[in-house]
């Protein structure tokens, strides 16, 4: 029986394998079978070809669907209509009602492969267009009821991983469940959904995690304060999962403000008829007006005028109305005149516009037309990752058993493993929030959002992109050459540009220090080759799922010429994986040798005092939080405590160098140190053979020529860039340890000290650093917040409002 696939991208299959057709052809059919009634040749002709030859175009594609091999229209027919076939929606919806097992529920979801009728909106007269995005719009709806009653249905069987599973599926796809048990008289009672990048608790759990943004929820707050003057416009951005709805629907709920939510940006008829369906179940209004908006949902007229009816509608709503956006990363611009009127219409209560985005609002082309015409009634805020003590703080609320002092080190590593991501980090606790298998792969849910992207992209870009996943760490052009081969090669500033304008790779940053106590970014003098790595981790291991292995084999070989030279470790683990067994033996040779050859002939191996017992945690003195800061494959935060955290966002590759330079008070004759830290993660990732040795912590005064490395394992001294690295062996990982490095009497004036980290995985907590007595780490604190800025002033000026910025 032949199949219409409306659930994503459309297209037609026979028997489970795809039907070789037009778009056109698609068009025509998906068109017959949800209209179900007959249609004349002349009409169909008319919305499906905007030129005078309409009717001989629409008789060449129909004899091409009989070539092949599908027999739907006698020839003779004037009117057209489809008998005997089936849609994959009609067979979702019939899988809905049986009892599913694990396996069931994932095939049943897995069905679910996207925006419904992908592929069909740029076809046709802008009728059928109007028809596609109309019809898009009624299935997401018929969709997001028949998740919402099979989540229910599992809910009240107490059904915990069937609840992850659909709440993960919707949130990725940008459906949204309802927040009410159908037929139930006590919803209250079962768990709520929630579309917030967040697993739905187990119904006999504690309440979900909150795990903290103090600075980031008071700002969100303050924008809601403003608007109750005036309109305002927000735009939230960061990666999937990062918790982007999760803070807007708690913000909401806390200042008593009515959210309405449009999940489909992708055209304004989509978001009218939304906000035309909110309206109606919100509004008291009756008689005319709400039979206006059904109009308006069914036989809808021209942009314009619907427009204006939605707006005035919602502008009669009295509680304060949050209009929440998602995606509005793949919104067109066309959408900002039709956001800007919803601000300018009066209203009787306060409105504000969220806006979610995984980009910056300058490198969206919805938010970029928007800031041109609220102006500084627009704002942006970006979630960063989630720190340490935030991590710690939840989990201390959730085990009130367990010793605070014993959650530190487990709460570092859900952090460096998640990479600051809630929906991530979440993955990895046990079904009572405890930390559990912290060594499992890339969730599912957001490996799926990855994909989601990936799938909208053009079939050579995708290619090119499967290639580069291969490479471990950042890579330069050459080497991005060598990994496209043949057939790409000649492409490759084109592919990597347009990667850059897609936000799938990012240039990195070369060198540069951080600076205490304000965590701000010396950036190193320009000039190097420009290096490249994928935005994130997720995405590479997304892309790389996707390539067969014959595919990564000729990669890893391609890679093994391009990098021998210059980096023979990295080359050697590309050779073993590529099956070049004795050229891997050689470059390893090649590799030993070079480490070698550093090393200082009689330098003896030494530990340090303190280094191998346990001390007290070190003291907390209350301090304003502040980042994370990103530098370097890296997330560097000060906590509330006073203590300096930092830990790697999980790229797998060559680990970078952290430099933070601490300003130094004067000292006469010898200099001491005291040191108080703890070690949770670290890894070096020698298997890639690095060129430069790892470390967990490297401590040194600038331009003195010598340095103190910490390490776990011994190592002989060795020199790097003309500077002696003094190795001390006997870190130990999960405790507070302390050290005594002494140094000589720093020059005359502005002496500086180097903290430097060098690592694959790395989390680790400096509580305590003394100069002769006198704290280090002790800063000026961050101010707190002010109350609301005037109206129009920028967010971004005021004191400890970082990643808040009036969009410019």
């Amino acid at each position: 029986m032949l199949t219409i696939h409306l659930l994503g991208h459309a297209h037609l299959s026979r028997d489970g394998q795809p039907v070789p057709v037009s778009a056109k052809a698609v068009a025509l059919i998906t068109y017959l079978s949800i209209e179900k009634l007959p249609q004349h040749r002349e009409r169909l002709a008319d919305l499906l070809w905007t030129t005078a030859e309409a009717r001989k175009n629409l008789r060449v594609e129909l004899a091409r669907i009989r070539t092949a091999g599908l027999n739907l229209f006698p020839a003779s027919r004037q009117l057209l209509y489809l008998e005997n076939v089936t849609t994959d929606f009609d067979l979702w919806q019939a899988r809905a009602e049986q009892d599913m097992n694990q396996a069931q529920l994932s095939d049943w979801l897995a069905m679910l492969r996207g925006f419904p009728l992908s592929g069909l909106e740029d076809l046709g007269s802008s009728t059928f267009k109007e028809w596609v995005d109309q019809q898009r719009w009624i299935l997401s709806q018929q969709i997001e009821e028949g998740l919402s009653r099979v989540y229910w249905r599992y809910a009240r069987a107490e059904q915990a991983w069937a609840l992850r599973l659909i709440a993960a599926r919707a949130d990725t796809l940008g459906f949204e469940l309802t927040t009410e048990a159908p037929e139930d008289p006590h919803p209250a009672d079962l768990p709520a959904p929630r579309g917030t990048g967040v697993p739905a608790p187990e119904p006999d759990q504690a309440p979900e995690l909150h795990f903290g943004r103090p600075q980031e929820e008071q700002m969100l707050e303050r924008v809601l304060r403003d608007a109750e003057r005036e309109p305002q416009v927000i735009v939230l951005h960061g990666p999937p999962g990062i918790g982007k709805s999760y803070h807007v629907e708690r913000a909401a709920a806390s200042g008593g403000w009515q959210t309405v939510r449009v999940t489909d940006t992708r055209s304004s008829r989509l978001v009218l008829a939304s906000l035309a369906q909110a309206a109606l179940r919100e509004s008291e209004a009756g008689g005319a007006e709400a039979e206006a908006l059904r109009r308006l949902l069914l036989a809808p007229t021209s942009l314009e005028e619907d427009a204006v009816k939605v707006a005035v509608a919602l502008a009669r709503l009295r509680r304060p109305l949050l209009l929440v956006f998602d995606h509005v990363h793949d919104a067109p611009g066309e959408l900002a005149p039709l956001l800007t009127f919803l601000t300018q219409v009066p209203s009787e209560g306060p409105r504000a516009l969220v806006l979610l985005s995984r980009q910056r609002a300058a490198q969206a082309p919805l938010t970029r037309a928007l800031r041109a015409r609220v102006g500084s009634a627009c704002r942006e805020l970006e979630l960063p990752p989630l720190t340490r003590s935030s991590v710690q703080q939840a989990l201390e609320g959730r085990l009130a058993a367990r010793p605070a002092r014993t959650l530190h080190g487990e709460a570092a590593r859900l952090v460096q493993r998640s990479e600051g991501n809630p929906l991530h980090l979440l993955s990895l606790l046990g079904p009572a929030g405890e930390p559990g298998d912290q060594d499992m792969h890339f969730p599912q849910a957001v490996r799926d959002s990855y994909g989601t992207d990936i799938d909208g992209w053009p079939p050579t870009l995708v290619e090119a992109m499967t290639r580069l996943s291969a490479i471990y760490g950042h890579f330069d052009r050459r080497v991005a050459q060598a990994a496209l081969g043949e057939g790409l090669a000649a492409s490759t500033d084109a592919l990597l540009y347009e990667a850059l304008e897609r936000h799938i790779l990012r240039e990195v940053e070369a060198g540069g220090t951080l600076e205490w106590p304000g965590l701000t970014l010396r950036p190193a003098p320009q000039g190097a080759e420009t290096l490249y790595t994928f935005v994130s981790e997720g995405l590479r291991i997304a892309l790389a799922s996707r390539s067969p292995q014959l595919i990564r084999q000729d990669v890893r070989r391609r890679l093994v010429p391009a990098l021998a030279e210059d980096s023979p470790g990295l080359a050697a683990y590309y050779a073993r994986r590529g099956g070049l067994t004795e050229e891997a033996e050689r470059l390893q040779r090649v590799y030993r040798a070079g480490l070698q050859d550093r090393q200082l002939p009689g330098a003896g191996r030494r530990s340090v005092s303190g280094s191998g017992s346990p001390v007290p945690e070190p003291r907390r003195t209350p301090a304003a939080p502040h980042g994370p800061v990103a530098a370097q494959g890296y997330q560097i935060s000060r906590d509330n405590n006073g203590w300096l955290n930092i830990w790697s966002v999980g790229r797998y590759g060559h680990p970078q160098t952290l430099r933070l330079h601490l300003p130094l008070p004067p000292a006469s004759g010898e200099a001491g140190l005291r040191l108080v830290w703890r070690l949770d993660v670290f890894s070096g990732g020698e298997e890639l053979g690095p060129q430069q040795l790892p470390f967990p912590l490297r401590v040194g005064l600038r331009g003195s020529g010598m340095a103190h490395v910490l390490t776990r394992t011994e190592t002989p001294d060795y020199l790097e860039e003309e500077v002696r690295h003094a190795v001390h062996a006997g870190v130990v990982t999960e405790q507070w340890m302390e050290h005594h490095l002494t140094f000589p009497a720093p020059a005359e004036g502005g002496a500086i000290l180097e903290l430097s980290v060098r690592a694959l995985d790395l989390a680790l907590t400096v509580g305590a650093l003394t100069w002769q007595g006198q704290d280090l780490l002790a800063a000026v604190p961050v101010p707190a917040l002010r109350p609301a800025p005037l109206p129009g002033a920028p967010l971004s000026s005021q004191p400890g409002a970082p990643l808040l910025k009036q969009v410019r």
